[in-house]
């Protein structure tokens, strides 16, 4: 499975300051996540699970909407 970090980091973004025009503490609090975490994320980096769970949530996504399938075989 592939992470598809910049689809994350793009449905994030877009829904803090496009769609609801929220600063980052905002949506941190909304979230429940601290705000350097946010910010992070936001920068790229990987977050655990908890939190990749609360950003979906928040973003009304599915989990499986940031994962694709592996095209390579292991055999």
């Amino acid at each position: 499975m592939i992470f598809k970090i910049e689809q994350f980091r793009a449905d994030l973004i877009t829904k803090r300051v496009i769609e609801r025009d929220i600063s980052m503490d905002e949506a941190a609090k909304e979230i429940g996540v601290s705000k350097p975490t946010l910010s992070r994320i936001e920068n790229r980096k990987l977050c655990d699970i908890e939190t990749f769970a609360k950003i979906v949530v928040w973003l009304n996504k599915s989990a499986s909407d940031y994962f694709e399938a592996s095209a390579t075989n292991p055999f």
